[in-house]
């Protein structure tokens, strides 16, 4: 073993531990959050995963104003809820002994859980074993194809400790002063239920994503309001392409502004985003999105402070 690597002062490697800690985006949102909280359903519907990405099988669909309890906020916006009500899981009836009607004891350890869908036919993913003795409440039965065998299945409420996942955009706190720090969010949809955000049609992005300047936009297109019947007088408001135009361009630098604070510090590169926002706050006629793009301004400032520090640290320890 060599005796000759150098070796940093304990206080060295205790202040570089909370320097990292400290620029922690996780840690700096989870600490605003105290978990669990009730929120509500702002979207005109939500998704209701497996596991906390797209990737994971969908499982159910939440609609507006539905009820759910928030357990943890996952990186890339997804938030761990309890399983909303309809949410089953699959259970082997072979390794269950029914005690009634809806009531089975577990017969065996270790035996696997399985988070069902109530839209397709999935079942893969595991969260829970359950052990010899625990109770399962019932609510059916199912067969199942695994691998060219049909098992019988009982259909039960998901046990403790089994989760689900939707997109953070989707909710809301129920809670008013959750509610305020909410609100400062830079990619949550806003309390007062404003929703401006939509999937794109388009492929992602990256961080040079063209803002429109104006140019091609005919006012000719701009939708004509009546004010009244008599009154002869009418009011230019955006377009239908307008306003979708802006929330596509709005929608993909917040998906390039969650890419980046996902990465390593070090690949941080936040003047081209900052410079893009503020292009499309000039350029949009819909107050909606310029008050949503001051919202990610007012952010950027927080983690470009944090890029200055992490810049200012790797010189000094350069220099060191």
């Amino acid at each position: 073993m060599s005796l000759n690597k150098p070796v940093l002062p304990a206080s060295t490697v205790c202040a570089v531990s909370l320097f990292f800690v400290t620029l922690s985006p996780a840690v700096l949102r989870a600490s605003r959050t105290k978990f669990p909280y009730e929120a509500t359903v702002v979207s005109s519907e939500a998704v209701v995963h497996s596991g906390p990405g797209s990737r994971f099988y969908a499982t159910g669909k939440l609609k507006r104003d539905a009820k759910v309890t928030v357990h943890r906020h996952d990186p890339g916006g997804w938030y761990m809820i309890s399983p909303p009500n309809g949410s089953y899981s699959l259970i082997r009836a072979d390794y269950v002994r029914k005690e009634a009607a809806h009531l089975g004891i577990v017969t065996q350890n270790h035996v696997v859980v399985r988070v069902a869908s109530t839209l397709n036919k999935h079942h893969e993913v595991e969260q829970r074993r359950l052990m010899k003795g625990d109770r399962v409440h019932i609510l059916g039965e199912d067969k199942v194809d695994d691998r060219g065998r049909v098992l019988k299945m009982y259909r039960i409420e998901p046990p403790r400790g089994e989760f689900r996942w939707v997109k953070g955009d989707d909710l809301i706190p129920l809670d008013p002063n959750m509610r305020k720090a909410h609100d400062l969010d830079p990619f949550a949809v806003p309390s007062n239920g404003v929703e401006i955000e939509v999937e794109p049609k388009s492929s992602t992005p990256d961080l040079k994503f063209p803002i429109a300047s104006g140019k091609g936009r005919k006012q000719s297109d701009r939708t004509k309001i009546p004010l009244g019947k008599n009154t002869g007088v009418v009011a230019n408001g955006p377009s239908a392409e307008e306003i979708e135009h802006d929330r596509n361009i709005l929608h993909a630098l917040d998906r390039n502004f969650r890419d980046m604070i996902e990465k390593d510090l070090s690949e941080w590169n936040i003047d081209d985003l900052v410079h893009d926002y503020n292009k499309l706050k000039k350029s949009t006629s819909i107050p909606a999105i310029a008050s949503q793009v001051d919202l990610r301004l007012q952010a950027m400032v927080r983690y470009q402070k944090m890029k200055e520090e992490y810049d200012d640290h790797v010189k000094l320890t350069s220099a060191t």
